[in-house]
């Protein structure tokens, strides 16, 4: 009969394994969710410029990335866009934008004027 002299030390629960793991893989996956959730995609945005800059500034960089304007943001530095360039929140962003997100709730409430 063979002993079992060369066992290694097993952890008493799983968790003590694993949890690091379990940690990483959790930041992960939100990491990805939140990336897929937020990465612009479809005609309608929400497009912020910095805030303190006016409305014409708004205008303006709106305009140098190709969109149109939809209806006001919540303030004014912020508007709702319409752009049906596959390119338009990287296009916001080089123009001065500074942030664009996808609005969903625009593309199922309205049509483009």
């Amino acid at each position: 009969m063979h002993s079992m002299t060369n066992r290694t030390a097993v952890p008493e629960t799983c968790s003590e394994l694993h949890a690091p793991t379990v940690v990483v893989l959790l930041l992960l996956t939100l990491s990805i969710l939140t990336a897929i959730a937020l990465w612009p995609r479809g005609p309608f945005y929400i497009l912020a410029v910095a805030p303190g800059l006016t409305q014409i500034e708004l205008f303006d960089v709106l305009e140098r990335a190709g969109g149109r304007f939809v209806a006001d943001g919540p303030t004014r530095w912020t508007a709702f866009v319409y752009s049906d360039a596959s390119d338009f929140a990287a296009r916001a962003r080089v123009s001065g934008a500074f942030f664009t997100l996808q609005s969903p709730i625009l593309s199922i409430c309205r049509e483009p004027s």
